[in-house]
């Protein structure tokens, strides 16, 4: 299943085939759930990045749909996936756990091992696993639910609409949800609070997979900006994981352990998420770096040129003495032919 609008297929149609193609997938998923825990992980897991997609398109489609259905469609995806998302939360903070152990632990460590920490982190561990399989035994009857939600929110999707046409259709979107996410790059600093980078990384992904949707636009440099934003996406969640953890520790430490080693897991997550944040930093002003109105309409150009060459690519392929007369202004550039298309 391609996650990209295609060249010659309008935005609209193309919005109604990604996003049900993407809860079918979802619903694939899921009907997999009664299988081995771990593979109930892996399902969910996939399912939610499922999701994802479809509420990325939503964003970048919001001022060409009506208000109504935007708040409809993102308010009936956020519910399907809160209710997907306790056991991956959970999941999530068993392997980050396993992550630091292994860290204490190699040979050489690759952090300044301290006493009992070690320990103190399989305690954790193991408090969530506990509660992992709790809550996997709660929810197994609520899968049905879910999955009938998402068949609701396939056949909506079949019936979309858009008041735009062309790249309209998507450039407020894309130039928004961009401003939103250099609004809060901007913002940050080393020392800013958990929250403020997790909203930063919301806008990440959403930009990652705005890059992916108009990959054809131009597929090597597009692609090569959704790679960055998935880089610094995932920077971003390890730090947000680390954040996690330490509030675990902070606001309900295992019943094993010393406050010393609560303070120290705290300690070295928090000296960890500071790496993660020099090392994101570049990354993340390199991703912002143009102002919202110019990116905007850069990529509107590589997309308009895109479905030129494509179209001319078609023309070239016809028996000659079927091709119309190709009109000389189809090669100028697109500054120089105004911008109807958008």
């Amino acid at each position: 299943m391609k996650y990209h609008f295609r060249l010659h297929q309008s935005f609209e149609a193309a919005a109604r085939r990604i996003a049900t193609e993407q809860i079918r997938l979802a619903e694939r998923q899921l009907s997999h759930t009664a299988a081995a825990a771990q593979a109930r992980g892996v399902s969910v897991h996939e399912a939610r990045k499922c999701l994802k997609r479809v509420r990325a398109l939503l964003r970048l489609l919001q001022p060409s749909l009506r208000s109504s259905d935007f708040r409809r469609e993102n308010v009936a995806l956020r519910d399907i996936a809160r209710e997907l998302s306790g056991t991956r939360d959970l999941q999530v903070m068993i392997e980050t756990l396993a992550k630091l152990k292994t860290g204490l632990t190699s040979d050489p460590p690759r952090m300044m091992p301290a006493p009992g920490l070690a320990e103190y982190i399989d305690h954790a561990s193991l408090a969530l696993t506990r509660r992992l399989a709790d809550v996997h035994e709660d929810k197994a009857g609520s899968h049905g639910k879910i999955l009938d939600h998402l068949r609701q929110a396939r056949h909506r999707w079949r019936r979309i609409e858009l008041s735009d046409q062309g790249f309209r259709a998507v450039a407020s979107g894309l130039e928004r949800t961009y401003a939103q996410g250099r609004a809060a790059l901007s913002a940050i600093r080393l020392d800013s609070p958990d929250e403020d980078y997790h909203e930063l990384r919301k806008h990440v992904q959403s930009h990652w997979r705005h890059m992916l949707l108009l990959q054809m636009a131009w597929p090597e440099t597009l692609h090569a900006r959704a790679v960055l934003a998935r880089q610094v996406s995932q920077l971003l969640g390890d730090d947000h994981d680390l954040a996690v953890i330490a509030a675990m520790a902070s606001d309900n430490p295992p019943a094993h352990g010393t406050a010393e080693n609560r303070k120290q897991l705290i300690a070295l997550c928090q000296t960890l998420q500071g790496d993660l944040r020099h090392k994101l930093q570049p990354l993340a002003l390199r991703l912002y770096a143009d102002e919202p109105a110019r990116f905007r309409k850069r990529i509107r150009d590589y997309w308009s040129q895109a479905v030129r060459r494509s179209a001319s690519e078609v023309d070239e392929n016809e028996p000659r003495a079927a091709r119309a007369p190709r009109p000389l202004r189809a090669f100028a550039p697109a500054h120089a032919q105004g911008h109807g298309s958008e």
